[in-house]
């Protein structure tokens, strides 16, 4: 990873990490976006209305979820930055 996207990426988990650490999820965490909802409990899923494809994490479709989805979308940013690409 470049050094300067190192420093990005690095910027979004400490944003990320003020986020979840004060109760909020991002939801839809991806390059070009920031669209905050805040949560301290599981939601429920709502198929095909919410989140980008390729970004949104897999439970958001399936399942209630928490934080974590916020994560996978990290790993979808930081893989992308690294090898120029989406995963």
């Amino acid at each position: 990873m470049p050094r300067e996207a190192a420093r990005v990426f690095r910027d979004m988990l400490l944003a990320v990490k003020v986020l979840h650490d004060n109760g909020w999820l991002h939801g839809d965490l991806k390059p070009p976006n920031i669209d905050l909802i805040g949560t301290r409990s599981a939601l429920e899923p709502t198929p095909g209305s919410g989140g980008t494809l390729n970004y949104i994490a897999p439970e958001r479709e399936l399942n209630p979820y928490d934080h974590s989805v916020d994560i996978w979308g990290l790993g979808c940013v930081g893989y992308e930055l690294t090898y120029g690409r989406h995963p």
